[in-house]
């Protein structure tokens, strides 16, 4: 979207993306990198509200749209070669449901803290297989899982290599 200095009224963004639950939820995740903290800020809070108030109406269309992703990229802790950030079970599975808990839905504590927890170890495998590509790749290539596993092994102190997937969260 377009977000002009001369123009500080938050809700324009949001009103420009109601057609689709694509703009409310992808401001979900926002965060400021640089400017005015409190436009941001703005911003950031009128996109909850705006997902929060049409939420009801969203959820059946963010729930097809993870269901087709899903069946697109397979199921991330049993393929060979997973994409880290479409596949089932992978980061945008745990985005999903960070949108659907900021709509109401409630998750326990035990639960969010295993989706804390499989996020961090997603995003580190992520970050290790983008370092040593040397792009952003999302698919876990056969041919890069052990460079990556021992990347990750060195930035957590893994004991074994292959540990790694052992800690990838499951989606059953």
């Amino acid at each position: 979207f377009f977000f002009s200095s001369r123009r500080r009224h938050t809700r324009y963004p949001l009103v420009t993306g109601v057609q689709t639950c694509a703009l409310p939820i992808s401001l979900l995740s926002a965060r400021r990198v640089a400017g005015d903290e409190t436009i941001v800020g703005e911003l950031i809070r009128a996109s909850f509200d705006t997902w929060q108030s049409a939420s009801a109406r969203r959820m059946p269309e963010l729930m097809a749209r993870v269901r087709a992703r899903q069946a697109e990229h397979g199921e991330v802790a049993f393929l060979l070669e997973p994409n880290l950030k479409e596949g089932y079970g992978g980061l945008r599975d745990i985005h999903a449901l960070a949108w659907a808990e900021a709509a109401g839905v409630p998750i326990s504590r035990s639960d969010r803290a295993a989706l804390d927890a499989g996020r961090d170890v997603l995003t580190a495998i992520r970050v290790a297989l983008h370092r040593l590509s040397g792009r952003a790749s999302e698919i876990l290539r056969l041919e890069d899982q052990d460079a990556v596993a021992e990347s990750d092994r060195k930035s957590t102190r893994l004991n074994s290599s292959h540990e790694w997937i052992s800690r990838m969260p499951s989606s059953a």
